[in-house]
């Protein structure tokens, strides 16, 4: 960077800048908090974009777990065993009535796992409270008085 050293002492409006470096210097500092920090490094990570992306999907999926339910037509706990089942008692494997197949007892395998995602992103989520929550705790102690 070059410095004018005859205008020192001279009051001056700013610089016209030369080049890159002087307009970079120029340029007023911001600060910029760790979570905007962070963000910006995540979003510039591909992997962390994919990894968001199939968490998303996940919660859409536990979310509409009652919309699949109601657009296949089969409950949670619904036993079809006409049509789930084969005629040796087998799972039916994907078709056009159950998307991802059946169990050994005739439940639709989709509507089972949509509803399953629910129970595992609940635990998952009161074990992460908990986790925040208790680990101050278990530092902290009651002040005692020096009677």
């Amino acid at each position: 960077m070059a410095y004018d050293i005859q205008a020192v002492g001279e009051a001056q409006g700013p610089a016209e800048p030369t080049d890159v470096t002087a307009a970079v210097a120029l340029k007023q500092i911001e600060g910029k908090s760790p979570w905007v920090l962070a963000v910006r490094r995540l979003r510039r990570d591909r992997a962390s974009m994919i990894c968001l992306g199939v968490i998303i999907l996940i919660v859409a999926c536990a979310a509409g777990a009652p919309i699949f339910a109601e657009l296949t037509g089969h409950g949670n706990m619904q036993q079809f065993t006409n049509t789930g089942l084969s005629p040796a008692g087998q799972p039916v494997g994907p078709n056009g009535t159950f998307l991802l197949g059946t169990d050994d007892l005739g439940r639709d395998l989709l509507v089972r796992i949509a509803y399953g995602a629910r129970i595992s992103l609940f635990v998952g989520v009161v074990a992460t409270a908990v986790t925040v929550i208790g680990a101050p705790l278990s530092d902290w102690r009651p002040a005692t008085s020096a009677a």
